[in-house]
């Protein structure tokens, strides 16, 4: 698979957010993993599999809780679809603070 490109993402913005709502590495990581993929929009929907393998972290559930409090601090809104079946299937991501990739 191919690995994640870089990310700029505005510091002064994104620090006072984070200390506001007290984020911890694992949550910074996998924000920087959601802006590591985005190509032309901020709209990005990389799978919870996909941000495991590129942050290191071991478990995914640990990547939901950190998207959880990306999204109640205002950094990200999270866009979830179901199947036919009606389980939710994809998400897609909006990263608020407008990064940019290399």
């Amino acid at each position: 698979m191919t690995p994640p490109g870089f990310a700029i993402v505005p510091a002064a913005p994104f620090c006072a957010v984070a200390r506001k709502h007290k984020l911890n590495a694992t949550d910074i990581m996998v924000y920087i993993a959601l802006a590591s993929h985005i190509r032309h929009s901020r709209h990005v929907f990389p799978s919870v599999e996909r941000l495991a393998e590129i942050t290191g972290i071991p478990h995914e559930t640990h990547v939901v809780r950190s998207i959880g409090r990306l999204v109640t601090a205002g950094l990200v809104t999270r866009r979830r679809t179901r199947n036919a079946k009606g389980q939710w299937d994809s998400a897609s991501y909006t990263l608020a603070i407008w990064c940019r990739n290399h």
